[in-house]
């Protein structure tokens, strides 16, 4: 007390000058304190990861079916898949594979033969225990025609048996280039599934109620009124054999992009499934939004059908491409996120070729080949033809295209990129249901721009073996080349991966030189999430829904451990 009392006298004896004085002493004192704690703090503690929290996450496309044997074509299906169950393998995000379910693979020299060692004391979320039998039966329901599975022609003639509790073989007639990253296909449990009747397979209440080993549980569905569902709430699953931080997660499904985009903006959602480049472009000065940018094996390209007799003459498809401003597309159409490609593998994919991927355009070069192949304008209309006998070849031809606002735009720059050559181009845009049904089944086009998606190792025999011509295959240029069907065979057959990139550069170098596809760009695929999510960004995967199988390291809390 009497401390007290001798300070009070003294501060009362100071002027105002010493009293502001030692005030602002006792503050920097205070804070440098503060300051000094911290910077202690800081070397002796780290920051880690903490359970909790929860994430709202906005998409547009609604499931049906969160089955890992029956779900095609739905990213947010499959993107739930990657929450609740679990592979063998899972994706790494930089473009390899590591165990996930299995302990350990042993692959005879052969590589046919993939002895899997299953991790022991995994349980699924009703607490059956996963076993050996777990996985001899989702093969067995992916490779019976009846169940109609997307996986169906990678594990038709894959053999699976059991060699014990946690221990299964899988077998295949001869080696597969990709054959080990198929086991990354999630395990279903046999107990649940096994006395539903096929024709129930689809319908049944576990395709919304979905049991797996993954790192979150389904709790919640909600329909509005008229039945449609518009969310679906998931917990952190406690017994998950891995670690997973953030407590709940909240799949809102809004009716379209841009009601999800409102909704991310006005701050309601966390998180939004992907943003258009115009979209990414309107939050550029949002500090609380990071953009990730997802490097996906894809491209969109302009096939060129072969049996078009114009079409099928390389010299002319080499000038249609020099003719392009593809950096113009990529700035204009995609905001600049987009990477120019001129062959279908773009960089930091196996088989890279980053001087065949130089930007090209020259649109006097286009001129002087198409001169040279004897093709004017001697009619003055601005559209070149090609006089033989009375036979009149014009410079003319249809592109047909999904109705998509991007391509739409893209599809008018390339008409006016085209028509300064002197080519005169019909547009053909039609809903992408019809697209499937009317023209890519029957080939029934002269170009297309389309995209395709292979996969991280990448295997191009299904894009452009002459086998794939036809309307189960994706061959989409109709395109025939001995040589080149012998190097795809070999690389899909194959896991040398010195072989592999020799011989992906051989495939890159023929397609080079007939064109029969005027590869335009990879564009990025970009999503946002606001800041309090941790996220690592900028990784390569095979889709974005593969990313979901890393949701287990998201997190949202903090805590301070000791280094």
């Amino acid at each position: 007390m009497n401390i007290f009392r001798k300070i009070s006298r003294l501060w009362g004896k100071f002027s105002l000058k010493e009293r502001v004085l030692s005030f602002a002493f006792l503050i920097l004192t205070v804070f440098s304190l503060i300051k000094l704690g911290q910077s202690i703090l800081n070397k002796v503690t780290v920051l880690k990861p903490a359970t909790g929290g929860t994430l709202n996450y906005g998409v547009w496309e609604t499931p049906k079916t969160i089955n890992p044997v029956a779900s095609q074509n739905n990213d947010v299906e499959q993107e739930l898949i990657n929450m609740i169950y679990s592979g063998l393998i899972e994706e790494d995000g930089k473009g390899g594979f590591v165990n996930n379910l299995a302990e350990e693979i042993i692959i005879n020299p052969q590589r046919t033969s993939y002895e899997v060692y299953i991790k022991d004391d995994i349980y699924f979320h009703d607490e059956h225990k996963l076993t050996a039998d777990d996985i001899v039966f989702t093969v067995s329901l992916i490779k019976d025609i009846d169940y109609k599975s997307p996986l169906f022609s990678l594990f038709k003639d894959v053999e699976v048996e059991k060699l014990g509790e946690l221990m299964v073989k899988f077998t295949i007639p001869v080696e597969q280039s990709n054959f080990y990253n198929y086991l990354d296909f999630k395990i279903m449990p046999k107990h649940l599934w096994e006395n539903i009747a096929t024709d129930s397979f689809r319908t049944h209440d576990l395709n919304m109620k979905p049991v797996g080993t993954g790192p979150y549980v389904v709790y919640k569905v909600q329909k509005n009124k008229d039945g449609r569902l518009v969310s679906l709430s998931l917990k952190r699953n406690k017994d998950y054999f891995k670690n997973a931080f953030i407590d709940r997660i909240n799949v809102h499904i809004f009716n379209s992009i841009e009601d999800a985009f409102v909704s991310f903006v006005k701050g309601n959602i966390d998180m939004i499934k992907e943003l258009t480049p115009y979209q990414k472009d309107l939050l550029k000065n949002k500090n609380r939004i990071s953009i990730n940018y997802t490097k996906l094996p894809r491209y969109y390209a302009i096939f060129l059908n072969q049996k078009n007799s114009l079409l099928s003459t390389p010299e002319i498809n080499k000038a249609l491409d020099l003719a392009i401003d593809k950096q113009k597309i990529i700035d204009e159409v995609f905001f600049g996120n987009a990477e120019l490609i001129n062959m279908p593998i773009s960089s930091d994919f196996i088989g890279y070729n980053q001087e065949l991927n130089k930007n090209h355009f020259d649109l006097e070069k286009a001129k002087e080949i198409l001169k040279d192949l004897g093709f004017e304008d001697s009619d003055d209309d601005g559209i070149l033809e090609k006089k033989k006998g009375d036979k009149i070849t014009k410079l003319e031809f249809s592109l047909l295209l999904p109705s998509n606002n991007e391509l739409i735009h893209l599809a008018d720059l390339l008409k006016a990129d085209w028509g300064k050559l002197g080519a005169i181009i019909h547009l053909q845009i039609v809903p992408l249901h019809e697209l499937h049904k009317d023209y890519l089944k029957t080939r029934n086009y002269d170009a297309l721009i389309f995209g395709e998606t292979y996969t991280i190792n990448p295997d191009l025999y299904y894009f452009w073996h002459s086998s794939q011509t036809d309307n189960l295959g994706l061959n989409l240029s109709v395109y025939k080349n001995k040589t080149l069907d012998s190097i795809l065979e070999i690389n899909h057959t194959t896991n040398d991966k010195e072989q592999i990139e020799k011989n992906i550069t051989e495939i890159q170098d023929l397609l080079y030189k007939d064109r029969p596809a005027i590869f335009l760009n990879n564009p990025y695929y970009i999503n946002g999430y606001y800041k309090k999510i941790n996220i690592e960004n900028n990784q390569i995967y095979n889709s974005f829904s593969s990313s979901f199988t890393n949701i287990d390291e998201w997190y949202i809390n903090q805590r301070r451990s000791l280094k």
